[in-house]
């Protein structure tokens, strides 16, 4: 199990973080719904904060992967809007480049096509065409 932030099974670890604060939720739901207003005893508040922490223990650490995917996803971006700036590439040559994944590539080319940075054109070659990407040039500088 790799522990590197583009690897499946950070985010994986992510999911299951939020899947063990949502448990903990529910139970905590369930307790409190069983338990009337009337009889609560100080162990019933005690048990009730230490699953309040024990969530927020979760949730804390669901946001700190989040944000090393966050970070991972725009260096990678930054990572291909340099390598656009040096000349049109197809996905293989950003994969050789970057080190990057053929999704996570794909995912920040989506996202510059998406904000207008980047735009793709096919080369046609024989026996296929090969998808290729550029920078996005302003109209006046074509």
């Amino acid at each position: 199990m790799s522990s590197r932030p583009d690897s499946p099974w950070h985010y994986a670890q992510t999911f299951y973080a939020l899947v063990k604060a949502q448990t903990k939720l529910h139970a905590l739901i369930r307790f409190v719904g069983r338990t009337e207003s009337y009889s609560k005893s100080d162990s019933d508040n005690e048990v009730i904060n230490s699953q309040l922490d024990e969530i927020e223990q979760h949730l804390t650490s669901a946001r700190q992967k989040i944000l090393v995917i966050k970070i991972m996803d725009s260096n990678l971006t930054q990572k291909i809007e340099a390598e656009l700036a040096k000349k049109d590439c197809n996905a293989g040559e950003i994969k050789d480049a970057t080190g990057a994944s053929y999704p996570e590539i794909f995912t920040s080319l989506k996202q510059l096509s998406d904000t207008g940075k980047a735009e793709y054109y096919f080369i046609y070659t024989m026996p296929l065409p090969v998808l290729t990407y550029q920078l996005k040039k302003p109209f006046w500088k074509i």
